[in-house]
């Protein structure tokens, strides 16, 4: 983990894809961002940046977990907004993020911390990256058909 920080909320930065999103037992990961992620455009001021404000139901942006759906192993990638009407934690923890992100917007900056959910970032630095690498016979998935 020594190559991961918790994101934190600023002005200048926010939720981004490739944020890794932690409760007990399962992680899901930020897979696309909307440009108003936690649907802040309404808020006015920062005395508004409180969890009766934010409405979980207009999160604009997208997730992917590993799942077992139809019978296998596989990539689930949804709208966060439906995956968190059956994931409470998850909700949760990302309404205080998004209070977080509220609070950044009018200029504070905030590292969130939430008993039950972790959101960290991969901190790209030359000591946390490799080398990118070639597999055997790579081109050929390349000319696989999608299914």
């Amino acid at each position: 983990m020594r190559c991961f920080d918790h994101v934190k909320m600023a002005p200048s930065s926010g939720l981004k894809a490739g944020d890794i999103a932690a409760s007990t037992g399962h992680i899901i990961m930020v897979d696309e961002v909307g440009s108003d992620p936690f649907a802040l455009a309404g808020i006015n001021s920062a005395d508004d940046c409180t969890t009766a404000n934010i409405d979980s139901d207009k999160f604009n942006f997208v997730i992917s977990q590993s799942s077992p759906s139809k019978g296998g192993i596989g990539i689930n990638r949804m709208q966060a907004r439906d995956y968190f009407k059956e994931a409470s934690t998850y909700r949760n923890g990302f309404v205080q993020f998004a209070v977080a992100a509220c609070k950044a917007k009018f200029g504070a900056s905030v590292t969130p911390k939430v008993s039950s959910l972790a959101l960290v970032r991969h901190k790209k630095t030359a000591a946390c990256t490799t080398t990118p690498f070639t597999l055997q016979k790579e081109s050929c998935l390349y000319l696989c058909p999608a299914i």
